[in-house]
């Protein structure tokens, strides 16, 4: 099929063009391959390596620390107080154990900035945002 007013000159221009493009795709680099940690081992930086600051940084933790969530941390109690008047849905299946206390890790870049509280334990999670 032809169009109306293609010629062979203009094919060869797009072929080359296309050859061009290609040439051009197939010698970039591809971008370096991010940093991705193996299990428990992420990198450990200081704040300002990762662009943070790592005063301001402090009293954000400090912040987190002092405006822990005051409820119980038993979670067989909470469970069951919070949903009161969803039966059944407040109705705990299985076994349950007290929270931990305040902790978290900040990540940067691939990086650990700061981290607080017991980070290596598991807890139960719920609704996380």
């Amino acid at each position: 099929m032809t169009c109306p007013g293609w010629t062979a000159r203009h094919a060869a221009v797009v072929a080359a063009v296309i050859a061009a493009l290609t040439v051009a795709v197939a010698g970039q680099r591809p971008s370096a391959t991010p940093y991705l940690p193996s299990p428990g081992e992420w990198q450990k930086k200081d704040p300002a390596a990762v662009g943070l600051d790592k005063a301001r940084l402090d009293e954000a933790i400090a912040y987190a620390v002092a405006h822990e969530n005051q409820g119980t941390k038993d979670l067989a109690v909470a469970i069951v107080n919070q949903f009161r008047s969803e039966a059944p849905y407040n109705t705990v299946i299985g076994p349950t154990q007290p929270r931990a206390a305040s902790n978290g890790l900040i990540i940067r870049h691939g990086a650990v900035a700061a981290a607080w509280g017991d980070t290596g334990r598991a807890d139960m999670t719920f609704s996380v945002t």
